[in-house]
């Protein structure tokens, strides 16, 4: 209660502030009535100031106004004086268009002459030229003659000295393979003696192994006899001195291979021995060529040397003179070309001087015609630029003028009309001015009325007493607030002197510190059962999301499968091992066998027919593209692989060519104009490569370019062009092409 009291005391102080804003409320009433008078003041002012700036605005246009009438006039007064001059500029004008045809014929006559003169000065300047070249070529010409006879002179002993060179190279070739077979006929005497040393010790070898393995099968013979048993060598019945087996015992395999090492041993000296006869005899007849040169043998190397120097020396010369006859014939191809040019350029000559003599004679008479007709026309516009100058420059000033003319009075026009509308404006004005400032006075008198009606001493009081709608209404709940609090407070003050009459006052500082301690434990049991509500929503919401993404994995699930079985289909994981690609690929290779088939059947005589075969490949392969072939003989299938070389040469071109007619169906824009086929002619027989043959020869004939590459003679008689090519000891090949 002590507390509510002290609360009421201080509401008690605050009064005079409060009756002082239930005044300015009061105030704010009053003048918010006197709104719309003030407002018709502020619009009839503005109103005013509108039409005083409108007169103002009228008397500044009229002044300016007349400023223009009056520069317009005299501008007027200034074109208007221009009348003769733009009568003269007329006449001018149609006198120079009378002269500008004349002129234009002169111009173009003028032109003319120019060209024939500098044609004429080109003519002149080309026959000095024409002489020059002339003269220049015939001396050249009379110089490469002179020389020309010097070097064919030199070249008597030309053919003489290559007959030396030829027979130069036939002796040293000769002495070069003769000591070529001298030093191989060494070479081979060496290993001869070599093979022969080797033989022999094996053929000794032999003899000696030969001769231990009979004595040892004599002494196995012997061990077998008795006294009393016939020898079946000798006969004998008594065997005094027995054969005995020899130590160093040789059995039936180490005598066959040491009779095989003898064998070879032999053969390797018997063919050394071929090739040293060989040679010998080889020798011997190039040594007799040697002896037509009446050489020595022993002189061979040091002759070979000096033939050797000698036809060094004659080449050189030989090529000194091949390289002079070289010059020479250069020499006669120039003069020949220097005779054309000066042919053509005494030729060229006489067409200048026949066309300058009839330009001259045209120069002449156009010239005079010229001058004749300038005589009639005014020296300064006798050239018809300056004529066409002119009459630009006249008519543009007379235009000038005219616009000029015709504008000044458009001007002078519209000044006047103008002037007039400003005149109106101006009267109009002011009498709009004069009635809204009487409005203005009577407004402003009826606004004073209504102030002192209100209380207000002046405008200023009235203008300070306004509030806006927010800010009175915000008093008026502050005033309305301080009333209830007291009522309030003195009502609570009444009911709590009731309650408490009779009673004592406690100490409640231990209720309050209670109350403290039970205000944190229901805000710690408020957060907990917050923090509990968020978490079942949290809860509820990946509950939801559980179930959500559930329906979408199942969904997913569902089109996966779907896609893994289309997928397992396309990539062949099926019943019949096939894929997609695969699937096409048959689409095609069905088609190029049926191509196929057209020429296969007929090469084959009818016995064999390509088919596409189903069977199911082992080990996870794919299926659908082997290849059978149907043989009519039989009546059976069976795999392409079963064909001889010969027929599947056959069956590989019919494919080939099936698939270039298949390529160039779907392609239109593919042509397969060139096919090259590599060997495989060689495993046909006579009738099979007849009919291949006829096949390619029919492609051939159809436009395509066909290409074999072969060894079979039978072939080159067929194609009506052939690269040959001949592999040389040289290490490379040689090519040429043949055609028939």
């Amino acid at each position: 209660m002590d507390e509510k009291k002290k609360e009421v005391e201080i509401l008690q102080n605050k009064r005079i502030e409060f009756l002082r804003k239930e005044q300015q409320v009061a105030a704010a009433k009053r003048a918010d009535q006197l709104e719309p008078y003030e407002q018709q003041v502020r619009d009839r002012r503005k109103e005013c100031l509108e039409k005083e700036n409108t007169f103002n605005q009228a008397i500044h246009e009229l002044e300016a106004a007349e400023k223009v009438v009056e520069k317009t006039k005299k501008a007027y007064i200034e074109e208007e004086r221009k009348e003769e001059e733009r009568k003269k500029l007329t006449i001018d004008v149609e006198r120079f268009k009378e002269f500008l045809p004349s002129v234009r014929e002169m111009d173009e006559t003028k032109q003319k002459l120019e060209t024939l003169q500098q044609s004429i000065t080109k003519l002149t300047n080309d026959i000095s030229n024409a002489n020059s070249t002339l003269k220049r070529k015939e001396s050249e010409i009379d110089s490469l003659k002179k020389g020309l006879s010097k070097k064919e002179s030199r070249m008597n002993d030309r053919a003489k000295k290559q007959d030396q060179v030829h027979n130069l190279r036939e002796k040293y070739r000769v002495f070069h393979e003769y000591t070529k077979l001298r030093k191989n006929q060494w070479y081979i005497q060496k290993e001869l003696e070599q093979k022969e040393s080797i033989y022999k010790r094996a053929e000794k070898r032999y003899k000696q192994y030969e001769t231990i393995w009979f004595q040892n099968q004599a002494a196995v013979l012997a061990s077998h006899l008795h006294d009393g048993d016939h020898c079946p060598v000798c006969g004998s019945i008594s065997h005094p001195k027995k054969a005995l087996i020899d130590k160093d015992q040789v059995t039936k395999e180490e005598l066959d291979k040491v009779k095989v090492d003898q064998s070879e041993k032999h053969q390797a000296y018997q063919a050394i021995l071929a090739d040293f006869r060989l040679c010998t005899s080889k020798l011997k007849e190039q040594s007799q060529q040697v002896a037509t040169y009446e050489v020595a043998l022993e002189h061979v190397d040091t002759e070979m040397e000096n033939t050797i120097q000698e036809g060094q020396k004659l080449s050189e010369e030989v090529v000194a003179l091949d390289k002079l006859a070289e010059e020479i014939e250069k020499e006669k191809q120039s003069i020949e070309r220097l005779e054309r040019e000066v042919k053509q350029a005494r030729e060229e000559k006489e067409q200048f001087e026949a066309s300058l003599s009839k330009q001259q004679t045209e120069f002449t008479t156009i010239h005079a015609t010229f001058n004749e007709r300038v005589r009639n026309i005014p020296e300064n516009i006798q050239d018809l630029q300056q004529l066409q100058l002119k009459i630009t420059e006249t008519e543009t000033l007379k235009n000038k003028l005219d616009k000029q003319w015709k504008e000044i009075q458009a001007q002078l026009q519209q000044a006047d009309k103008t002037y007039t509308t400003a005149q109106v404006n101006v009267a109009h004005a002011k009498i709009e001015l004069e009635k809204i400032k009487t409005i203005v006075q009577q407004v402003e008198a009826l606004f004073k009325e209504r102030l002192k009606e209100a209380q207000f001493l002046d405008e200023q009081m009235y203008k300070q007493a306004k509030l806006s709608v927010h800010e009175r209404e915000r008093l008026q709940k502050e005033i309305e607030l301080y009333k209830q609090q007291i009522a309030t407070l003195q009502k609570q003050i009444e009911e709590l002197s009731v309650q408490l009459q009779g009673k004592e006052q406690v100490d409640i500082s231990v209720i309050e510190e209670q109350l403290k301690k039970l205000k944190q434990l229901y805000e710690t049991a408020f957060e907990r059962l917050n923090r509990a509500k968020n978490n079942a929503e949290k809860a509820m919401d990946i509950k939801k999301n559980i179930l959500t993404v559930q329906s979408e994995v199942a969904a997913l699930e569902k089109e996966v499968a779907t896609v893994t079985d289309l997928f397992d289909v396309l990539r062949g994981q099926n019943m019949k091992r096939i894929s997609f690609e695969r699937f096409l690929q048959i689409d095609y290779l069905d088609q190029i066998i049926a191509a196929a088939n057209e020429r296969f059947k007929s090469l084959t005589n009818g016995q064999f027919y390509l088919i596409r075969s189903d069977r199911q490949e082992t080990h996870g392969r794919q299926s659908g593209l082997a290849i059978d072939v149907y043989d009519a003989y039989t009546g059976q299938n069976r795999d392409v692989k079963t064909l001889s070389g010969g027929e599947k040469f056959i069956a590989s071109l019919c494919l080939a060519l099936g698939m270039s007619d298949v390529i160039q169906s779907f392609q239109g824009n593919i042509s397969v104009e060139t096919m090259f086929i590599d060997e495989g002619f060689g495993s046909l027989d006579e009738e099979s490569l007849q009919k291949s043959i006829d096949a390619l020869i029919s492609l051939q004939q159809t436009g395509r370019m066909i290409g074999v590459i072969s060894h079979v003679d039978e072939l080159k008689t067929v194609f009506p062009a052939m690269l040959e090519v001949k592999k040389l000891k040289e290490g490379y090949s040689k090519t040429k092409f043949i055609l028939k």
